[in-house]
């Protein structure tokens, strides 16, 4: 996190099937969170708290492996 990155997350994030955690808080990313995020069965913590994403939760989300211990989204702009 603080690392001023800006921009959307791209949906190749579902490539990164290794991938165990995710910190990307305090930045300026914009957009929605890509659909393929749920292909990232790996992840014990994600965290894109205090960015400006926005949009819907996407479903598949909900669907990431029982591993994943903390997933913090507050302070978005996510609607629905």
């Amino acid at each position: 996190g603080l690392n001023s990155i800006n921009g959307n997350i791209p949906s190749e994030i579902g490539l990164l099937s290794h991938l165990t955690s995710m910190y990307l808080y305090k930045n300026k990313l914009v957009g929605s969170i890509p659909s393929e995020i749920g292909l990232l069965r790996k992840v014990e913590r994600f965290n894109v708290r205090n960015n400006k994403l926005s949009g819907t939760i996407p479903s598949e989300m909900w669907h990431l492996d029982q591993n994943t211990k903390t997933m913090m989204l507050r302070s978005n702009n996510f609607t629905g």
